[in-house]
């Protein structure tokens, strides 16, 4: 059997976006599949590097320019050359991630491509607010007509999708993330990793990770550390992240006063050292899919605290798997983090969220629901 041209286009190549698209170009069958990847690089122009490398595996890689922002003189550049390349490319399956490259890739490419897959990750008329929420819904149904499925990677996105985008169940396909457990194992021992993070063996360490913007809400998560520290003189809060709000957050914590008792920590590529030298790890997001930082947290044994969104659900049971705060707010989430004081709840929390992870949520059972759908759609 030949095989089958898929081409990914995506705009976002930061954070869980680029954790997922590298499990697909590295782990997806080579022997089946040939993957041709258009990415933008403008968010994250460090990563190019990173990009061209996959080209070492096979990958036939197009850096193309878009915009996250609604740009029309950008978006009309960056539709004719994604027309461009699919007109020459003709796959079988284009795979649209997110949605700059969702809406552009589709509108390029429903005259080439045999079938459209879209992969939102999180629709933007989830989480916007105002004239701009009616504007992408509005987008996305009209966009919904000419895709063939449209993979929702949390079971509660497969009840909304079909409700707010007028489709028959069929078309919209449940794969979750997954992470890959041989990619988390630490090369360091966890003593060493405190160490250089200035940790000593009685702090009780708490991370959270990501991008520093509104997303996150790692104001709230700031916030929440005001009300914890007092009653928990051990408990030591650390972020690992840059982004556009970096300044704001250190200028709140200095503001109350929180000392090095929350520490931002920078970026760090690594993650899979730092999370056998934590604690715990605490998710503030105002809004999420199905966060990777979350899946490889409960992988390597941390108790989880989070905000209780519907992806969120998947994963965390409340004080089952983990720990759920009733509100996107710093109250219910500090009380929830208190309760990691007790040391049996964090025990038994830790290896339920394993057991979890490990019983659907691998990166191995999302790469091979991804290469049954597209042999589906391409024979």
């Amino acid at each position: 059997m030949p095989r089958l041209k898929v081409v990914i286009a995506i705009e976002p190549y930061i954070g869980g976006t680029r954790e997922h698209i590298l499990q697909i170009c590295r782990g997806l069958d080579k022997t089946k599949f040939d993957i041709v990847l258009i990415v933008s690089p403008l968010r994250e122009p460090s990563l190019e590097g990173e990009l061209l490398a996959l080209r070492d595996i096979g990958i036939t890689l197009r850096l193309l320019p878009m915009r996250r922002a609604i740009s029309p003189l950008a978006d009309l550049k960056a539709f004719i050359a994604l027309r461009r390349i699919l007109k020459a490319e003709r796959p079988d399956i284009l795979h649209t991630h997110s949605s700059k490259a969702g809406i552009l890739g589709r509108l390029a490419g429903r005259t080439f491509a045999r079938s459209l897959v879209h992969t939102p990750h999180i629709f933007a008329f989830e989480w916007e607010r105002g004239p701009r929420k009616l504007l992408y819904w509005a987008l996305e149904w009209l966009m919904a007509r000419w895709t063939d499925r449209i993979i929702a990677i949390a079971s509660y996105q497969t009840r909304l999708y079909p409700r707010k985008l007028s489709l028959d169940q069929s078309r919209v396909v449940l794969i979750p993330n997954g992470v890959d457990p041989e990619s988390l194992q630490s090369s360091k021992p966890r003593e060493e990793t405190r160490r250089e993070l200035g940790l000593s063996p009685d702090d009780f360490a708490i991370c959270s990770a990501g991008r520093l913007c509104p997303q996150k809400g790692f104001d709230i998560l700031v916030r929440a550390a005001e009300l914890v520290i007092p009653v928990w003189p051990n408990a030591r809060f650390l972020l690992f992240g840059t982004g556009e709000l970096e300044a704001e957050l250190k200028g709140l914590a200095a503001a109350l006063r929180l000392g090095d008792r929350f520490r931002f920590c920078g970026q760090r590529e690594n993650m899979s050292d730092l999370y056998p030298a934590m604690d715990a790890y605490v998710l503030s997001s105002r809004w999420e899919g199905l966060p990777y930082v979350v899946l490889e947290a409960m992988h390597c044994g941390l108790p989880v605290v989070s905000t209780a969104l519907p992806g969120i659900r998947d994963l965390i049971e409340h004080e089952r798997t983990g720990l759920l705060a009733e509100d996107v707010h710093w109250e219910p989430l500090a009380r929830e983090i208190l309760r990691l004081r007790d040391s049996t709840l964090c025990r038994h929390l830790a290896e339920a969220a394993r057991a979890k992870v490990a019983a659907g949520f691998t990166s191995k059972e999302c790469l091979q629901s991804l290469g049954r759908l597209y042999q589906s759609l391409g024979s």
